[in-house]
């Protein structure tokens, strides 16, 4: 690419770039990256970070580790929905029905809803997209609603297939847009590129599957963007050489500890020293001996060992492999502490910085992400197939388009110091700067199923006259001199029968 040239005020050329990222001067020399847009990377080199990716994760535990981290704050125990419907009974209807279908959603039948939602997750970081399919199913099957779930992995979509037709179609990394750049289609292998076993008609040939049965989850980092990016892919390679620096490591503490000693004898002693035939020798006589831990070893008389040594230098290992997990883990969404399982340099402060603006960074994918590519539009599907099959009534006049904008509650932060945390909360409610329902929705609880709860517990409390401090309306004065008393005793103080009743009768006349 030929050089631009600026130009000053004054007609003469300037001296310098404005900027070190558009200078051109000899540290920058080499710095020639890639103006292909993401989409045209997406279908030529994605292919190779995937690959890449899946074998770290095999073999690096920090690279499986921040995958694992990574999933567990987005996911949790699952993004939960909740249903504004008109009538508590309705509402009742609805999340019963889709709690029982939750249990078998799977199509492969190892997962339930909220167990494919983690690996929808894991399967976008790792690979940069995941493919969801809807699958009907016939009211025989036995389904509570007849729908299941097929989750299909970033390699299922062909990034090869890429095409301009005449009518305005176009075809990007294996996805198709009509003329108004709508999808259309995915075209998906028929099974796994890297299958052991395929069909043996059309194995490895993409056939167009309609959008509308594809819920394809990733996330967007450009405008106009059509496939994912893997999680891992900017910090991949020091991965690698983490892995490599440490498999170095460990070898040569190996080789450290090959301690041994060499013993070169005159050869007047040759004879009653070395026998022939007990070592392996080569041409020349030489044993053929490999250094063991604690080994002594005579050699013929004219040799010699000679060991090189090379410079040490002053390499501290620990120090230089804590700052580029710490550049992993900054790469990969996760904290430092998280990936190595080290909390020896933590503190109160230091874990509240870091979970606020981690909290940040994770909300935009559980919202942007899960909520919106996922858990929505499989929501939609699976309540027209429940109310298509009777399995949910709608009554008259009811608000479909609110029942179909289900509210779906993260999984909750456990506070890092319990009693100023809850202290906060307490006050900002009564100071009403904030709501129960706000603050327990922090702890991904549910207010309405709690307060139910607490309910069914009141009740169950006062029909078993049981008294806990956690119930502040109890009467536990009244509740302790009842527990001192017995049962003929507390009869009396009731009735008024027996010495006690009798006596205060009396003071009373």
């Amino acid at each position: 690419m030929a050089r631009a040239t600026l130009y000053g005020p004054n007609g003469k050329p300037l001296a310098s770039s404005a900027w070190d990222a558009s200078s051109h001067a000899r540290r920058a020399r080499h710095w020639r990256p890639s103006t292909a847009h993401i989409n045209a990377l997406a279908a030529f080199e994605l292919d190779t970070v995937r690959v890449r990716a899946n074998d770290e994760l095999r073999r690096n535990p920090w690279a499986k580790k921040a995958l694992e981290a990574f999933t567990a704050n987005v996911i949790g125990t699952g993004i939960r929905p909740k249903v504004n419907a008109d009538s508590d009974a309705l509402e009742r209807e609805i999340m019963d029905a889709f709690e029982e279908w939750l249990e078998e959603c799977d199509a492969d039948g190892t997962s339930d809803y909220y167990g494919l939602q983690a690996l929808v997750c894991r399967t976008f970081s790792k690979g940069g997209d995941c493919f969801t399919r809807f699958r009907p199913r016939r009211p025989e099957d036995g389904l509570s609603v007849p729908l299941q779930l097929q989750l299909l992995a970033a390699e299922m979509c062909d990034p090869w297939k890429n095409e301009a037709r005449a009518d305005g179609t176009l075809i990007k990394a294996g996805i198709e847009f009509n003329g108004f750049g709508q999808r259309r289609a995915y075209w998906m292998f028929r099974s796994h590129p890297g299958e052991l076993v395929r069909p043996i008609a059309n194995g490895m040939q993409s056939v167009p599957v309609p959008a509308d049965q594809i819920l394809h989850t990733f996330q967007v980092l450009e405008p106009g963007q059509v496939r994912g990016v893997p999680g891992l892919a900017t910090v991949l390679g020091l991965l690698h050489e983490i892995r490599e620096v440490d498999d170095a490591s460990l070898a040569r503490a190996k080789i450290q500890n090959l301690y041994a000693t060499f013993e070169t004898i005159p050869a007047s002693d040759a004879t009653s020293a070395l026998d022939d035939g007990e070592e392996a020798t080569d041409e020349d006589d030489v044993p053929e001996v490999t250094a063991e831990g604690g080994s002594h070893v005579l050699l013929p008389p004219g040799h010699d060992v000679k060991f090189s040594t090379p410079p040490a230098g002053d390499w501290q290992y620990e120090g230089w492999i804590r700052t580029k997990l710490r550049a992993a883990a900054a790469g990969s969404n996760v904290t430092y502490e998280q990936i190595t399982c080290d909390g020896s340099q933590l503190n109160f402060s230091s874990i509240r910085a870091m979970v606020n603006q981690l909290r940040r960074e994770l909300e935009q994918i559980q919202r942007n992400v899960m909520v919106h590519q996922w858990c929505r539009p499989g929501w939609v599907e699976w309540f027209e197939y429940a109310v298509l099959s009777g399995r949910i009534q709608l009554p008259r006049g009811v608000k479909l388009r609110t029942l179909l904008r289900a509210l779906w509650q993260p999984p909750g932060w456990e506070y890092v110091e319990p009693e100023k945390d809850v202290k906060a909360a307490v006050a900002r409610v009564r100071a009403g700067i904030s709501s129960r329902t706000r603050e327990c929705a922090k702890l991904g609880i549910d207010i309405e199923q709690l307060d139910r709860e607490i309910a069914a517990e009141r009740a169950r409390e006062a029909l078993l006259e049981l008294v806990f401090d956690s119930n502040p309306s109890s009467d536990q004065d009244g509740a302790a001199r009842a527990a001192a008393l017995g049962p003929s005793e507390k009869a009396d103080e009731k009735t008024g029968d027996g010495t006690g009743g009798g006596q205060q009768e009396k003071e009373a006349a």
